[in-house]
């Protein structure tokens, strides 16, 4: 059996997805009407091999389509025996075959430092000039975030944290991981995700960079992020998209005992939007959305679930995947 693990809706409503059988990492071209894309590889899927390693330890995660109508996606590779994972982008041309100008041969791999257990690139973001934003997490004790920018032709980006790749523990926490990302019109990246403080719950975080790789101190009096704890019970961001007005939509969960329960929450651009009160400038979320900026989901009376994906219509309406109880859910919410 198949699992499809990501999807992108593509401007001529064709489907890119990532999907992964026993063995095999897949990418997977649908037409707007669920058949598959005849024009790619001859048959709508191409099975995802690098000469250097077996196609059971590539894990595909995230999709994209470049401005130039190019496949991205990311994952990682598994390293068997050393129980590490590199990071990977692989690239594809619209007729399905391998792009050899991208990277070597197709591939652009990120490797672990020695002292880290691995690396992973969970999702991928377009930037200006074509450049390509990842996102993920280093493995290791702790836990840190990973985000790196690539050249169109997969080469670092130098002017972002010196063309190195850049890993972000929070204050003393455990675990930092990115979820969710996307690039300002002016540049600047958004990310949103989860950390985990020692001893503590798990909170939400959306932190802003600007676009060297530097922490944007006009985002949260200084900081550069903001965490958000949804009532002391463990939360993490799962998603993020960026409204036209330049709001932040989270799309994240609560644990709540032994239930998770899925929940979106908006914040404030920066702190010169926000109501002038002690509260709204601490949290940053903005209180027009929900209740205190933050609207929990229920199901006709289900409210066990968690958010997958989010994204936002072209009136910017708001639409939520998630599964709900054994089900799956999906809901629409006004700006």
């Amino acid at each position: 059996p198949s699992v499809a693990l990501h999807a992108d809706v593509l401007p001529d409503d064709k489907i890119l997805l990532t999907s992964k059988s026993p063995g095999f990492a897949w990418i997977v071209v649908l037409l707007g009407d669920g058949t598959f894309d005849n024009s790619f590889n001859r048959n709508g899927y191409v099975n995802v091999r690098h000469p250097d390693h077996p196609p059971e330890a590539i894990q595909l995660s995230g999709t994209m389509i470049q401005e130039d109508g190019k496949y991205l996606a990311c994952g990682a590779f598994w390293i068997n025996g050393q129980d590490r994972h590199q990071a990977l982008f692989v690239r594809y041309l619209k007729n399905g075959n391998i792009d050899a100008t991208f990277g070597k041969a197709g591939f652009v791999i990120i490797k672990a430092e020695p002292e880290i257990e691995g690396v992973r690139i969970h999702h991928m973001a377009a930037q200006h000039n074509q450049r390509i934003l990842g996102i993920g997490i280093s493995l290791g004790r702790p836990v840190s975030a990973l985000l790196t920018s690539l050249e169109s032709d997969g080469r670092a980006n130098s002017e972002f944290n010196n063309g190195l790749p850049l890993h972000t523990r929070l204050d003393n926490t455990e675990i930092t991981a990115w979820n969710g990302v996307a690039q300002q019109p002016d540049g600047k990246v958004v990310v949103a995700g989860e950390v985990v403080e020692s001893g503590h719950m798990a909170s939400i975080v959306v932190a802003r960079f600007l676009s060297n790789g530097t922490f944007d101190e006009s985002f949260n009096q200084g900081r550069g992020y903001v965490l958000t704890a949804l009532d002391e019970h463990w939360a993490a961001g799962t998603a993020m998209t960026l409204q036209r007005d330049g709001k932040i939509v989270v799309a994240a969960f609560a644990k709540v005992g032994d239930a998770l329960v899925p929940v979106i929450l908006r914040y404030w651009h920066s702190s010169s939007d926000a109501p002038s009160s002690a509260n709204a400038q601490a949290s940053y979320l903005d209180p027009s959305f929900g209740k205190d900026g933050q609207v929990y989901l229920d199901f006709n009376g289900t409210t066990e679930g968690a958010i997958s994906a989010g994204a936002l219509q072209p009136d910017q309406k708001i639409v939520v995947a998630c599964s709900v109880g054994s089900g799956f859910g999906l809901a629409r919410f006004n700006p």
